[in-house]
């Protein structure tokens, strides 16, 4: 699972994006009004069902 905020300076989308050609199979969420300190202020229930769906898979 690969979560990028659009607005992240310290860890821009473009890494994110490297990443996730190393991983193809991996999972990406993008939030492109979120910065490096605010992530969880704009992942949406729907993030979260993702979220917790893959936690859930990757644990058995």
């Amino acid at each position: 699972m690969l979560i990028a905020a659009g607005r992240d300076t310290l860890t821009p989308v473009r890494m994110t994006e490297e990443l996730s050609e190393k991983f193809p199979h991996a999972q990406k969420i993008i939030l492109p009004r979120a910065n490096h300190f605010n992530i969880s202020a704009h992942l949406s229930a729907a993030h979260w069902k993702q979220i917790i769906g893959f936690a859930r898979q990757a644990g058995n």
